[in-house]
């Protein structure tokens, strides 16, 4: 949204009032996800079965 409201020379929430009200979208920032190795998920598995009464309600 950013890009577009240097582009036309707006103030940001003129771009993000107009994406909201007229289109129906909202806006959003992906997060990004921890990457998680082999090696990683193994001890995590590990760490999960050695651990139930955490799991427990």
């Amino acid at each position: 949204m950013n890009h577009l409201s240097n582009d036309f020379s707006v103030d940001p929430m003129t771009i993000n009032r107009a994406v909201r009200e007229d289109l129906g979208l909202t806006s959003y920032t992906r997060t990004l996800r921890h990457l998680l190795t082999e090696d990683m998920r193994r001890k995590r598995l590990t760490r999960c079965k050695n651990s139930p009464h955490l799991v427990e309600g």
